[in-house]
């Protein structure tokens, strides 16, 4: 089955936004030396950020990692990456760790919906020099409004549009000719349910539009709760269980 994945190039634009935070300060700052040398030496030089996953390091992350991990090397910019297993605590506990240990800018990706916003509002009021940059992070109050935090950079993949291309594939290149005599697909899909994940509510968008036309018909759905797989690296339990809505045409 055709898989879509999101290129490295999100986690060099994650990059660019902390460079543009950091560009500006540092225009501000500019020291007479610098100055002097015509500005060869970059303002970047020296600061340190943190890439900081919320799953497990599977291929595709592991090549993200490396082109952020490229860019600010080229930057003068020292990076680390960190894998937090499916773990929201994990993950919490080590953007807290980064945030003390002096890192100048983290790119943050996967953060839970449910306590994004509350935690790195928190973060920032107490590192509010900290840069921030995050990927697939949506951020909802306590009352699960939509919310923006003020100086964070927020990167998305098109989730929705993801479920869109696969079931085109699925209708007009694996059963073209049921689709052409109007006779819907039938689907197994395989989930992990609603409210579990915004990117996977996004994707399940996408579906819905492909069963209000008509075009599939859902036979049957199953909710996986521990999910094993050799492709993200290890076992992923309860708090995370990345099924990438993974749809299995009967």
């Amino acid at each position: 089955m055709k898989r879509v994945f999101l290129k490295p190039i999100a986690f060099i634009l994650l990059i660019a936004a902390i460079v543009l935070a950091f560009s500006v300060a540092g225009c501000a700052n500019r020291s007479d030396t610098e100055a002097d040398t015509g500005g060869s030496l970059s303002p970047l030089a020296g600061k340190r950020v943190a890439y900081i996953m919320q799953m497990a390091p599977s291929d595709i992350f592991q090549m993200w990692s490396e082109s952020a991990k490229q860019t600010a090397e080229v930057l003068g910019m020292e990076f680390q990456a960190f894998f937090c297993n499916g773990s929201d605590s994990n993950w919490q506990d080590t953007v807290s760790q980064c945030a003390a240990a002096g890192y100048d800018g983290l790119l943050l990706s996967h953060g839970g919906q449910n306590y994004s916003y509350t935690f790195l509002t928190d973060l920032l009021s107490q590192y509010p020099d900290l840069k921030i940059a995050t990927f697939d992070t949506q951020f909802r109050d306590l009352s699960g409004e939509t919310q923006k935090i003020p100086g964070v950079t927020q990167f998305f993949q098109q989730d929705s549009r993801f479920s869109e291309l696969l079931l085109d594939y699925i209708c007009n290149t694996l059963y073209p000719d049921k689709t052409a005599a109007g006779e819907p697909v039938n689907i197994l899909k395989v989930w992990v349910g609603p409210n579990f994940l915004a990117p996977f509510d996004r994707r399940e968008v996408g579906y819905a539009e492909y069963e209000e036309k008509g075009l599939i018909n859902t036979v049957d759905y199953q909710i996986l709760i521990d999910y094993i797989s050799e492709d993200l690296g290890g076992v992923i339990g309860s708090d995370y269980a990345d099924t990438q809505n993974r749809i299995i045409v009967e």
